[in-house]
């Protein structure tokens, strides 16, 4: 029977993977249903994310070892938030369509390289069963 501590530290590593993901996912909704003209308020308050947390989400992400795919959502989050930021302060010379285009290049870039990075690390994982680098948590 796990001990408390091991359960909450085993519920701390599930949410310090997932949350990446979902904050990712909220990104990408967001860009898309904004340029449609629908701003869900609701994914700006689940999914909005300060340069402050990605720098924390990064820093747990080498703490506790995960796997380099885990950390491509977190590099989707930093690229999408420093082009919104440029965008907003300098305003992008470019139109609408052509930003979400640029935002959906990089999404459809990031999901390939994870994909490729989750296939490659679950493989060498498997075939290298020894060395502790590489297992992903």
């Amino acid at each position: 029977m796990l001990t408390l501590n091991k359960y909450i530290y085993k519920i701390e590593l599930y949410v310090l993977k997932v949350i990446p993901m979902l904050l990712a996912l909220c990104s990408f909704l967001n860009t898309i249903l904004f340029y449609f003209g629908i701003n869900l308020t609701i994914l700006t308050y689940f999914g909005g994310v300060s340069f402050l947390t990605i720098g924390f989400l990064y820093i747990s992400s080498y703490a506790f070892q995960f796997c380099s795919y885990h950390r491509m959502f977190l590099h989707y989050i930093l690229i999408v938030n420093i082009i919104s930021y440029i965008d907003m302060k300098f305003n992008i010379p470019i139109s609408d369509f052509n930003l979400l285009i640029l935002y959906s290049t990089i999404a459809f870039i990031s999901m390939i390289i994870i994909l490729i990075k989750f296939k490659n690390e679950k493989h060498n994982s498997k075939m290298d069963k020894q060395d502790t680098k590489g297992n992903c948590r």
